[in-house]
Protein backbone atom coordinates (compact mmCIF):
# COMPACT_ATOMS: atom_id res chain seq x y z
CA UNK A 1 0.00 0.00 0.00
CA UNK A 2 2.81 2.41 1.29
CA UNK A 3 4.67 1.54 -2.56
CA UNK A 4 1.82 2.32 -4.86
CA UNK A 5 0.90 5.45 -3.14
CA UNK A 6 4.94 6.36 -3.01
CA UNK A 7 4.92 5.61 -7.03
CA UNK A 8 1.62 7.39 -7.73
CA UNK A 9 2.48 10.31 -5.58
CA UNK A 10 1.15 13.32 -7.77
CA UNK A 11 0.07 11.56 -10.71
CA UNK A 12 -3.44 12.94 -10.70
CA UNK A 13 -6.62 12.17 -12.61
CA UNK A 14 -6.88 16.11 -14.05
CA UNK A 15 -2.83 15.51 -15.53
CA UNK A 16 -3.06 14.82 -19.19
CA UNK A 17 -1.95 11.43 -19.80
CA UNK A 18 2.18 12.22 -21.13
CA UNK A 19 2.50 14.65 -17.38
CA UNK A 20 0.88 11.38 -15.61
CA UNK A 21 3.14 9.34 -17.25
CA UNK A 22 6.58 11.23 -16.81
CA UNK A 23 5.06 12.38 -12.87
CA UNK A 24 4.97 8.04 -12.60
CA UNK A 25 8.15 7.52 -14.48
CA UNK A 26 10.66 9.84 -12.02
CA UNK A 27 8.68 8.30 -9.22
CA UNK A 28 9.70 4.95 -10.00
CA UNK A 29 12.95 6.21 -11.14
CA UNK A 30 13.83 7.51 -7.71
CA UNK A 31 12.91 4.13 -6.17
CA UNK A 32 15.27 2.67 -8.16
CA UNK A 33 18.12 4.79 -7.65
CA UNK A 34 17.42 4.48 -4.00
CA UNK A 35 17.26 0.72 -3.77
CA UNK A 36 20.75 0.66 -6.21
CA UNK A 37 22.21 2.96 -3.71
CA UNK A 38 21.46 0.51 -0.85
CA UNK A 39 23.24 -2.36 -3.18
CA UNK A 40 25.72 -0.27 -3.80
CA UNK A 41 26.16 0.84 0.24
CA UNK A 42 26.34 -2.80 1.25
CA UNK A 43 28.68 -3.99 -1.01
CA UNK A 44 31.13 -1.51 0.15
CA UNK A 45 29.96 -2.38 3.52
CA UNK A 46 30.98 -5.78 2.98
CA UNK A 47 34.43 -4.78 1.91
CA UNK A 48 35.69 -3.55 5.85
CA UNK A 49 37.82 -0.41 4.35
CA UNK A 50 37.74 2.37 5.99
CA UNK A 51 38.03 4.12 2.42
CA UNK A 52 34.48 2.65 1.62
CA UNK A 53 33.19 3.65 4.81
CA UNK A 54 33.86 6.91 3.25
CA UNK A 55 32.35 6.63 0.58
CA UNK A 56 29.12 5.28 2.47
CA UNK A 57 29.29 9.00 4.32
CA UNK A 58 29.76 10.84 1.30
CA UNK A 59 26.47 9.05 -0.95
CA UNK A 60 24.25 8.92 2.22
CA UNK A 61 22.83 12.43 1.96
CA UNK A 62 21.83 11.17 -1.81
CA UNK A 63 19.28 8.60 -0.31
CA UNK A 64 17.03 11.31 1.18
CA UNK A 65 17.17 13.00 -1.81
CA UNK A 66 15.96 10.57 -3.96
CA UNK A 67 12.91 10.01 -2.12
CA UNK A 68 12.17 13.83 -2.01
CA UNK A 69 11.17 13.35 -5.84
CA UNK A 70 7.96 12.26 -4.73
CA UNK A 71 7.68 14.85 -1.93
CA UNK A 72 8.09 17.09 -4.91
CA UNK A 73 5.62 15.70 -7.33
CA UNK A 74 2.83 15.10 -4.47
CA UNK A 75 3.59 18.84 -4.13
CA UNK A 76 2.95 19.68 -7.64
CA UNK A 77 6.52 20.63 -8.68
CA UNK A 78 6.81 18.33 -11.09
CA UNK A 79 9.67 19.84 -12.73
CA UNK A 80 12.03 20.23 -9.84
CA UNK A 81 11.61 16.67 -9.10
CA UNK A 82 12.76 15.53 -12.62
CA UNK A 83 15.91 17.94 -11.99
CA UNK A 84 16.26 16.94 -8.30
CA UNK A 85 16.42 13.10 -9.24
CA UNK A 86 18.75 13.66 -12.62
CA UNK A 87 21.43 15.86 -10.34
CA UNK A 88 21.41 13.64 -7.55
CA UNK A 89 21.48 10.54 -9.52
CA UNK A 90 24.98 12.07 -11.07
CA UNK A 91 26.39 13.94 -8.19
CA UNK A 92 25.94 10.70 -6.27
CA UNK A 93 28.14 8.59 -8.84
CA UNK A 94 30.31 11.85 -9.03
CA UNK A 95 31.23 12.89 -5.28
CA UNK A 96 33.42 9.14 -4.52
CA UNK A 97 34.64 9.50 -8.33
CA UNK A 98 36.11 13.30 -7.20
CA UNK A 99 37.40 12.06 -3.52
CA UNK A 100 39.10 8.91 -3.21
CA UNK A 101 37.99 5.94 -6.27
CA UNK A 102 38.41 7.71 -9.70
CA UNK A 103 37.44 5.25 -12.24
CA UNK A 104 38.73 2.75 -10.00
CA UNK A 105 36.17 0.34 -9.79
CA UNK A 106 34.30 0.97 -12.74
CA UNK A 107 32.06 3.58 -10.98
CA UNK A 108 31.81 5.74 -14.27
CA UNK A 109 29.67 3.06 -15.91
CA UNK A 110 26.53 4.41 -14.38
CA UNK A 111 27.07 7.86 -16.18
CA UNK A 112 26.01 6.08 -19.57
CA UNK A 113 22.99 4.94 -17.89
CA UNK A 114 21.84 8.27 -16.57
CA UNK A 115 23.04 9.80 -19.89
CA UNK A 116 20.11 8.29 -22.00
CA UNK A 117 17.35 8.26 -19.32
CA UNK A 118 15.94 11.36 -18.82
CA UNK A 119 13.71 11.73 -22.22
CA UNK A 120 11.96 8.98 -20.03
CA UNK A 121 11.59 11.79 -17.07
CA UNK A 122 11.54 14.88 -18.94
CA UNK A 123 8.83 16.15 -21.64
CA UNK A 124 10.13 16.00 -25.72
CA UNK A 125 9.62 20.24 -25.56
CA UNK A 126 12.23 19.89 -22.65
CA UNK A 127 14.91 19.42 -25.11
CA UNK A 128 17.44 21.74 -23.30
CA UNK A 129 17.22 19.54 -20.38
CA UNK A 130 17.53 16.35 -21.93
CA UNK A 131 20.60 17.60 -23.86
CA UNK A 132 22.42 19.03 -20.76
CA UNK A 133 22.36 15.31 -19.05
CA UNK A 134 23.16 13.60 -22.06
CA UNK A 135 26.71 15.83 -22.63
CA UNK A 136 26.84 16.21 -18.56
CA UNK A 137 27.22 12.44 -18.40
CA UNK A 138 28.65 11.42 -21.39
CA UNK A 139 31.59 13.55 -20.54
CA UNK A 140 32.12 12.52 -16.81
CA UNK A 141 32.29 9.20 -18.36
CA UNK A 142 34.63 9.91 -20.90
CA UNK A 143 36.75 12.31 -18.42
CA UNK A 144 36.99 8.85 -15.41
CA UNK A 145 37.50 6.48 -18.48
CA UNK A 146 41.17 8.68 -19.55
CA UNK A 147 41.91 8.93 -15.98
CA UNK A 148 41.42 12.92 -15.13
CA UNK A 149 40.37 12.24 -11.11
CA UNK A 150 43.18 11.28 -9.05
CA UNK A 151 42.80 7.39 -6.86
CA UNK A 152 43.17 7.91 -3.90
CA UNK A 153 46.63 6.01 -2.34
CA UNK A 154 43.86 4.85 0.22
CA UNK A 155 42.96 2.63 -2.69
CA UNK A 156 46.25 0.33 -2.66
CA UNK A 157 44.58 -1.06 0.36
CA UNK A 158 41.83 -2.80 -1.23
CA UNK A 159 42.76 -6.71 -1.95
CA UNK A 160 42.24 -7.82 -5.37
CA UNK A 161 39.56 -9.95 -4.52
CA UNK A 162 37.92 -7.06 -2.90
CA UNK A 163 38.46 -4.79 -5.94
CA UNK A 164 37.13 -7.40 -8.56
CA UNK A 165 34.06 -7.89 -6.20
CA UNK A 166 33.04 -3.94 -6.45
CA UNK A 167 33.81 -3.83 -10.20
CA UNK A 168 32.36 -6.40 -10.45
CA UNK A 169 29.07 -5.60 -8.32
CA UNK A 170 28.87 -1.83 -10.60
CA UNK A 171 28.68 -3.42 -13.72
CA UNK A 172 25.91 -5.86 -12.58
CA UNK A 173 23.83 -3.32 -10.36
CA UNK A 174 24.40 -0.67 -13.26
CA UNK A 175 22.78 -3.31 -15.68
CA UNK A 176 19.90 -4.37 -13.64
CA UNK A 177 19.15 -0.51 -12.97
CA UNK A 178 18.92 -0.43 -16.38
CA UNK A 179 16.55 -3.09 -16.99
CA UNK A 180 14.28 -1.83 -14.43
CA UNK A 181 14.23 0.84 -16.40
CA UNK A 182 13.03 -0.57 -19.44
CA UNK A 183 10.53 -3.13 -16.94
CA UNK A 184 8.78 0.23 -16.17
CA UNK A 185 8.35 1.83 -19.23
CA UNK A 186 7.03 -1.33 -20.94
CA UNK A 187 4.92 -2.32 -17.79
CA UNK A 188 3.57 1.62 -18.09
CA UNK A 189 3.03 0.95 -21.75
CA UNK A 190 0.83 -2.05 -21.84
CA UNK A 191 -1.53 -0.44 -19.16
CA UNK A 192 -1.68 2.70 -21.39
CA UNK A 193 -2.49 0.46 -24.45
CA UNK A 194 -5.25 -1.60 -22.20
CA UNK A 195 -6.53 1.64 -20.95
CA UNK A 196 -6.74 3.02 -24.75
CA UNK A 197 -8.29 -0.40 -25.35
CA UNK A 198 -11.29 0.04 -23.14
CA UNK A 199 -11.39 3.31 -23.80
CA UNK A 200 -12.22 2.55 -27.09
CA UNK A 201 -15.32 0.30 -26.52
CA UNK A 202 -16.51 2.53 -22.98
CA UNK A 203 -18.95 5.12 -22.77
CA UNK A 204 -16.79 7.67 -20.98
CA UNK A 205 -20.18 9.45 -19.28
CA UNK A 206 -22.02 6.27 -17.96
CA UNK A 207 -18.73 4.09 -17.92
CA UNK A 208 -20.90 1.38 -19.46
CA UNK A 209 -19.84 -0.54 -22.54
CA UNK A 210 -20.58 1.80 -26.07
CA UNK A 211 -22.06 1.19 -29.45
CA UNK A 212 -18.93 -0.57 -30.47
CA UNK A 213 -18.85 -2.90 -27.90
CA UNK A 214 -22.43 -3.82 -27.81
CA UNK A 215 -21.97 -4.34 -31.64
CA UNK A 216 -19.70 -7.14 -31.23
CA UNK A 217 -21.15 -8.89 -28.50
CA UNK A 218 -24.04 -8.79 -30.64
CA UNK A 219 -22.97 -10.88 -32.97
CA UNK A 220 -20.57 -13.29 -30.36
CA UNK A 221 -24.14 -14.05 -28.99
CA UNK A 222 -26.34 -14.23 -32.05
CA UNK A 223 -23.76 -16.94 -33.27
CA UNK A 224 -23.82 -18.90 -29.76
CA UNK A 225 -27.45 -19.03 -30.23
CA UNK A 226 -27.98 -20.50 -33.22
CA UNK A 227 -26.00 -23.56 -32.10
CA UNK A 228 -27.36 -23.82 -28.56
CA UNK A 229 -31.32 -22.38 -29.31
CA UNK A 230 -31.71 -20.86 -25.78
CA UNK A 231 -32.98 -18.05 -27.01
CA UNK A 232 -32.02 -14.21 -27.22
CA UNK A 233 -33.60 -11.29 -26.78
CA UNK A 234 -32.62 -7.58 -27.34
CA UNK A 235 -34.39 -4.70 -25.24
CA UNK A 236 -33.91 -1.36 -26.14
CA UNK A 237 -34.48 1.45 -23.42
CA UNK A 238 -35.21 5.21 -23.46
CA UNK A 239 -35.53 7.88 -20.77
CA UNK A 240 -38.91 9.44 -20.68
CA UNK A 241 -38.98 13.06 -21.50
CA UNK A 242 -35.04 13.60 -20.83
CA UNK A 243 -35.01 16.49 -23.40
CA UNK A 244 -37.29 18.41 -20.53
CA UNK A 245 -34.93 17.74 -17.82
CA UNK A 246 -31.96 19.55 -19.87
CA UNK A 247 -34.32 22.65 -20.76
CA UNK A 248 -35.29 22.89 -17.07
CA UNK A 249 -32.33 21.77 -15.02
CA UNK A 250 -29.17 21.59 -17.76
CA UNK A 251 -26.66 19.66 -19.53
CA UNK A 252 -25.08 18.77 -16.06
CA UNK A 253 -27.84 17.47 -14.34
CA UNK A 254 -29.10 15.53 -17.36
CA UNK A 255 -25.81 14.04 -17.38
CA UNK A 256 -25.54 12.68 -13.81
CA UNK A 257 -29.39 11.56 -14.24
CA UNK A 258 -27.80 9.33 -17.05
CA UNK A 259 -24.80 8.47 -14.70
CA UNK A 260 -28.00 7.76 -12.14
CA UNK A 261 -29.56 5.45 -14.80
CA UNK A 262 -26.65 3.62 -15.65
CA UNK A 263 -26.02 2.88 -12.26
CA UNK A 264 -29.31 1.60 -11.83
CA UNK A 265 -29.62 -0.47 -14.50
CA UNK A 266 -25.98 -2.25 -13.33
CA UNK A 267 -27.84 -3.06 -10.26
CA UNK A 268 -30.93 -4.64 -11.84
CA UNK A 269 -29.48 -6.76 -14.21
CA UNK A 270 -28.08 -10.55 -13.75
CA UNK A 271 -24.60 -11.47 -14.57
CA UNK A 272 -24.34 -12.48 -18.27
CA UNK A 273 -26.59 -9.71 -19.59
CA UNK A 274 -24.73 -6.78 -21.82
CA UNK A 275 -25.64 -3.29 -20.97
CA UNK A 276 -24.62 -0.42 -23.38
CA UNK A 277 -25.23 3.09 -23.70
CA UNK A 278 -26.09 3.87 -27.08
CA UNK A 279 -27.25 6.86 -28.36
CA UNK A 280 -28.01 10.34 -26.28
CA UNK A 281 -30.36 9.05 -23.41
CA UNK A 282 -30.68 5.31 -24.85
CA UNK A 283 -29.87 2.49 -23.79
CA UNK A 284 -29.53 -1.48 -24.91
CA UNK A 285 -29.86 -4.68 -22.98
CA UNK A 286 -28.60 -7.94 -24.70
CA UNK A 287 -30.67 -11.03 -23.00
CA UNK A 288 -28.86 -14.32 -24.03
CA UNK A 289 -30.52 -17.98 -22.53
CA UNK A 290 -33.94 -15.66 -22.04
CA UNK A 291 -37.53 -16.30 -23.78
CA UNK A 292 -39.35 -13.20 -24.56
CA UNK A 293 -41.54 -13.74 -21.57
CA UNK A 294 -38.83 -13.97 -19.13
CA UNK A 295 -37.48 -10.92 -20.95
CA UNK A 296 -40.53 -8.94 -20.63
CA UNK A 297 -40.41 -9.99 -16.48
CA UNK A 298 -37.25 -8.30 -16.33
CA UNK A 299 -37.95 -5.36 -18.37
CA UNK A 300 -40.89 -4.78 -16.22
CA UNK A 301 -38.54 -5.40 -12.99
CA UNK A 302 -35.94 -2.57 -14.67
CA UNK A 303 -39.00 -0.19 -15.58
CA UNK A 304 -40.05 -0.69 -11.79
CA UNK A 305 -36.75 -0.17 -10.07
CA UNK A 306 -36.35 3.25 -11.69
CA UNK A 307 -40.08 4.20 -11.29
CA UNK A 308 -39.51 3.94 -8.02
CA UNK A 309 -36.06 5.44 -7.55
CA UNK A 310 -35.56 8.92 -8.74
CA UNK A 311 -32.69 11.21 -8.84
CA UNK A 312 -32.08 13.65 -5.94
CA UNK A 313 -31.40 17.46 -6.99
CA UNK A 314 -30.65 20.36 -4.54
CA UNK A 315 -33.07 18.48 -2.07
CA UNK A 316 -35.28 17.75 -4.74
CA UNK A 317 -36.58 14.29 -6.25
CA UNK A 318 -37.04 14.09 -10.07
CA UNK A 319 -38.88 11.54 -10.85
CA UNK A 320 -37.45 9.10 -13.66
CA UNK A 321 -39.60 6.47 -16.15
CA UNK A 322 -38.52 4.80 -19.09
CA UNK A 323 -39.82 2.85 -21.65
CA UNK A 324 -38.81 -0.46 -22.50
CA UNK A 325 -39.15 -2.40 -26.42
CA UNK A 326 -37.81 -5.85 -26.88
CA UNK A 327 -38.08 -8.32 -29.80
CA UNK A 328 -36.46 -11.83 -30.18
CA UNK A 329 -33.28 -11.75 -31.59
CA UNK A 330 -33.84 -14.65 -34.82
CA UNK A 331 -30.25 -16.04 -36.22
CA UNK A 332 -31.32 -15.14 -39.53
CA UNK A 333 -32.54 -11.79 -39.02
CA UNK A 334 -30.09 -8.57 -40.31
CA UNK A 335 -28.25 -7.12 -37.00
CA UNK A 336 -29.85 -4.16 -38.13
CA UNK A 337 -33.30 -6.32 -38.24
CA UNK A 338 -33.22 -6.63 -34.99
CA UNK A 339 -32.60 -3.24 -33.79
CA UNK A 340 -35.52 -2.17 -35.66
CA UNK A 341 -37.79 -4.79 -34.00
CA UNK A 342 -36.64 -3.78 -30.89
CA UNK A 343 -37.13 0.02 -31.69
CA UNK A 344 -40.31 -0.21 -32.87
CA UNK A 345 -41.28 -1.50 -29.67
CA UNK A 346 -39.89 1.15 -28.20
CA UNK A 347 -42.30 3.76 -30.24
CA UNK A 348 -44.99 2.12 -29.33
CA UNK A 349 -44.39 2.44 -25.75
CA UNK A 350 -43.74 5.66 -26.57
CA UNK A 351 -46.53 6.44 -28.06
CA UNK A 352 -48.82 4.38 -25.63
CA UNK A 353 -48.49 6.42 -23.24
CA UNK A 354 -44.60 5.89 -22.00
CA UNK A 355 -43.06 4.59 -18.87
CA UNK A 356 -43.84 1.11 -19.93
CA UNK A 357 -42.74 -2.40 -21.64
CA UNK A 358 -43.47 -3.26 -25.12
CA UNK A 359 -42.86 -6.57 -26.62
CA UNK A 360 -42.66 -7.18 -30.37
CA UNK A 361 -44.58 -10.23 -31.29
CA UNK A 362 -43.41 -11.94 -34.52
Amino acid sequence: MILHAYINSGVHAHLDATERRKTFYSNVGSLIAFCTLLVVTFSNLMVGQEVMYRIVYLQAPFAALFLLTAWFNQHGWRNAARWNLMLSCHLVILVPIIEPIGGYLLSQIYFLLIAIIPVTFFHTKQKAAIIFFFCLNMAMFFLVQADYFVVSAEMSNLGSEDVRFLRVGNVITAIVAYMAYVWMIEVVAEHSERELERQTVTDVLTQLPNRRYFDLVFQQEVAKDVRAESGLVLAMLDIDHFKKINDSYGHDVGDQVLKHIAQLLRFSTRAGNVIARVGGEEFAILLPSTTLHDAKEAAERIRQIIENNPYEYEGKELNLTVSVGLSRVRSGDEEAQSYKLADDALYAAKRMGRNRVVVFES
